[in-house]
């Protein structure tokens, strides 16, 4: 939602932020990737759905950004010994 993203950086300050809403397709890594290092990022925060984790992480590292992610897993704790084994999907 670019409007949204708009109105939060003209919250922080406008042209006066660093920030800068952008709207991009989170699955295409390789327009993830030029957009991180066009705009010089430190960081991909990924609060988008967890079908997106893996472009955005492959694109945060081949970027040579960090990567935080903040979605949901898609599996399931492990019915038996759910502090012991991995989940399942």
């Amino acid at each position: 939602d670019l409007p949204r993203a708009e109105a939060a950086v003209a919250a922080l300050g406008g042209e006066e932020t660093r920030f800068t809403a952008l709207r991009i397709d989170a699955s295409d890594r390789a327009a993830v990737t030029a957009l991180l290092t066009e705009q010089r990022c430190d960081i991909l925060v990924n609060a988008t759905d967890p079908r997106f984790v893996m472009p955005l992480f492959e694109a945060a590292l081949a970027a040579g950004v960090d990567y935080l992610d903040m979605a949901m897993s898609l599996s399931s704790p492990h019915p038996e010994r759910p502090y012991e084994q991995c989940g399942v999907k």
